[in-house]
């Protein structure tokens, strides 16, 4: 090695060993400066040691104040919701805090819960329902009385709904349906037939009925009447009582009162379109009626009829089966329920003739239903 490069080799060891003294205080000094000190505090009560740069804020998060929100209480003194009162208060040092201050050694935070509140109250108006009474029993049904909508005021919890005064602005009437059974003096009973006109089984119905000298009461659907209005015409000229058994066939009890409405007019127009005769005796489908179905009887003008004897013929239970339950069921004032329509009626046209020749041994007169409910 020559002279000059020892020179040099020297003047650059001292810079370097300066260089990695202050590299090496750095270090150092930046391990003393990041370390995180322990910042012992009393939060309600108890002593606790935090790290350096906690806040309020970290403490609600972490769960380590005690006090908790206020509830939300109804008028009657229940929890609505058990958050929803005033906050809980906390306090450093005695005085209030943000959620965002930070705290330092030997601070007090004591937190305090906050004071339940009662929800607000708010007056409603609203119409009292109308309830339905039913009197009586039997086939026959009038509405005595469509009711009447009440008016009530009441105060009430905004949250709640709870009540906690009312005043009846104007009261409610019932609605009254009544029942009856036709008690004729005389052995007198009714056959009634659903769902037709249907050709090939109504005509051969009709038949019968002027062979053996009676008449009966034959609930048209509006739909039926359209596809043979010329038979529909030829059960009224013969003598029988028309009456409507809806438009098309419709659950009405499932139905709204529109809907309803729109069945028993509907069937009614078309009824009187095809024979002159105006219906004013109603028959539900499937028996499914509410007091809903029977207002709405009432304000189309007709009256209401069931039955009293179903041999349940729509399920074909077989021609004996049918004869049967007619015959050991029908007593006087019975209003007997068939089908001339809907499917295959050939059991109700064969047992037809049989019915009508057990009960007449036994007394009884064939009547159409308002005969047999005038004669009561």
């Amino acid at each position: 090695m020559s002279d000059t490069e020892q020179t040099h080799h020297h003047r650059l060891a001292p810079w370097l060993l300066v260089l990695v003294a202050f590299s090496l205080a750095a270090i150092a000094f930046g391990f003393v400066i990041s370390k995180e000190h322990p910042v012992p505090v009393t939060i309600d009560g108890s002593p606790v040691v935090l790290s350096e740069g906690t806040t309020v804020a970290n403490l609600e998060a972490r769960h380590l104040l005690t006090a908790q929100p206020g509830r939300l209480l109804s008028v009657s003194g229940s929890v609505v919701e058990t958050l929803g009162g005033a906050p809980a208060r906390v306090l450093v040092n005695g005085r209030d805090a943000e959620a965002e201050q930070y705290l330092f050694r030997n601070d007090v935070i004591v937190s305090e819960s906050g004071a339940d509140t009662t929800e607000t109250t708010v007056t409603v108006t609203e119409p009292i329902p109308v309830k339905t009474r039913i009197t009586g029993r039997g086939p026959v049904v009038r509405l005595a009385n469509m009711g009447s909508v009440g008016i009530r005021r009441r105060v009430v919890g905004a949250k709640s709904n709870e009540t906690v005064s009312e005043e009846i602005l104007k009261s409610a009437t019932d609605m009254v349906v009544v029942k009856t059974r036709p008690h004729p003096h005389e052995k007198l009973v009714a056959l009634t037939f659903d769902d037709g006109p249907w050709p090939g089984q109504t005509d051969k119905i009709l038949k019968i009925l002027e062979k053996e000298g009676i008449h009966a009461t034959f609930f048209f659907l509006g739909v039926r009447v359209k596809q043979a209005p010329k038979l529909a015409r030829q059960v009224a000229e013969a003598g029988n009582q028309i009456g409507n058994h809806s438009l098309g066939h419709r659950n009405l009890k499932t139905s709204k009162p529109k809907v309803i409405r729109k069945q028993i007019e509907g069937g009614a127009s078309v009824i009187y379109e095809a024979t002159g005769v105006l219906p004013t005796w109603f028959r539900p489908p499937y028996g499914a009626v509410d007091a809903q179905v029977w207002k709405q009887v009432r304000l189309s003008r007709s009256h209401g009829v069931m039955w009293t004897v179903d041999p349940q013929d729509w399920s074909r239970p077989g021609v004996k089966k049918i004869v049967s339950r007619v015959t050991k069921r029908a007593k006087k004032g019975s209003i007997i329920l068939l089908h001339d329509g809907g499917v295959n009626r050939s059991q109700t046209v064969k047992a037809l003739p049989k019915i009508i020749k057990n009960l007449k041994k036994r007394g009884f007169v064939f009547v159409t239903v308002e005969e047999l409910v005038a004669a009561d």
